[in-house]
């Protein structure tokens, strides 16, 4: 008897303390712009503006806007026609009716129209940015303050280097470009195609280096290849490349690491108040140098 009691007296005490079941967790999240624009003294089509905001984690990422959209296409064997129906869905996050245009010291503005989900292309899709000189980004939307950010246009690297032609085994050679002051520097490397690529029965041989530097120059160092070195793996004595260099502005490569280490766990949101004013993300820019083509020889 005195036993049945406890169990009375612990069964009350437990459902006696709070709510028991599913707790609502309600989430008050205020809505921030979120932008992204990159501007080029090089390349017409990497001149665009993004323009979206912040959505909580409780909302719709899409919604349906058109009911139903009938695609047809014809069979190229017989001539038959196929036809299917899809659903189209429009990110929630995206903002179409914003007015965005950029201005030079000079009051040249460069205006921006909506082209598809939330990016903005300028009016002359020919466009190219003057490099060195500094543009002022203003966006303007129905429920956001007045977005504004500047950057320097980065100026295209010019290759300076006198000879083409490298022994792998010197360990002493260099390959340079102009010197322009910007914040960094990206060195892309790739097989030549037409001449390298190697095959043999049983596969294929290909690499693709990548790698980020804050001067001028870029060398052969072994240590920069911990795992596979493709350079004293490659089966040819004779190997043909061809290299190209970026150069970017100051938040360009913060802004890809941030976007990259959102996983980790060690991102807040102040790490991504970049260089917008009333928003979160970054306006940057890069220059993309000509290919030139190098040879490395064993």
């Amino acid at each position: 008897m005195k036993n049945k009691i406890i169990l009375i007296s612990l069964i009350f005490i437990i459902f006696s303390c709070g709510n028991w079941g599913p707790e609502e967790i309600i989430i008050n999240h205020e809505p921030m712009l979120n932008i992204f624009a990159h501007f080029s003294s090089t390349s017409a089509k990497s001149n665009f503006v993004k323009v979206a905001h912040t959505i909580s984690i409780s909302d719709p990422e899409y919604v349906e806007t058109d009911s139903l959209i009938t695609e047809y296409t014809e069979f190229w064997v017989d001539g038959d026609t196929l036809e299917w129906n899809y659903y189209y869905y429009k990110p929630t996050y995206v903002i179409e009716n914003a007015n965005v245009f950029a201005i030079n010291s000079n009051s040249d503005t460069i205006d921006f129209q909506h082209f598809s989900e939330g990016v903005y292309l300028p009016n002359d899709t020919t466009f190219l940015f003057n490099a060195n000189e500094e543009y002022s980004l203003t966006i303007i939307t129905d429920s956001f303050d007045v977005a504004t950010g500047n950057v320097t246009i980065a100026e295209k690297p010019e290759f300076t280097i006198t000879d083409t032609i490298f022994h792998l085994d010197e360990n002493d050679w260099k390959i340079s470009w102009t010197d322009i002051n910007d914040f960094g520097y990206d060195v892309k490397m790739e097989l030549d195609y037409d001449s390298t690529f190697y095959t043999d029965t049983t596969k294929y041989f290909y690499f693709y280096f990548d790698d980020e530097v804050e001067e001028n120059e870029w060398s052969y160092d072994s240590t920069e290849f911990m795992f596979y070195n493709p350079f004293k793996e490659f089966p040819s004595d004779t190997i043909i490349t061809w290299i190209t260099v970026k150069s970017y502005s100051e938040y360009y490569d913060k802004y890809f690491d941030v976007n990259d280490g959102m996983g980790i766990g060690y991102i807040t949101m102040d790490d991504f108040y970049l260089n917008i004013n009333n928003a979160l993300g970054a306006i940057v820019s890069s220059a993309k140098s000509d290919s030139q083509k190098v040879v490395f020889i064993k």
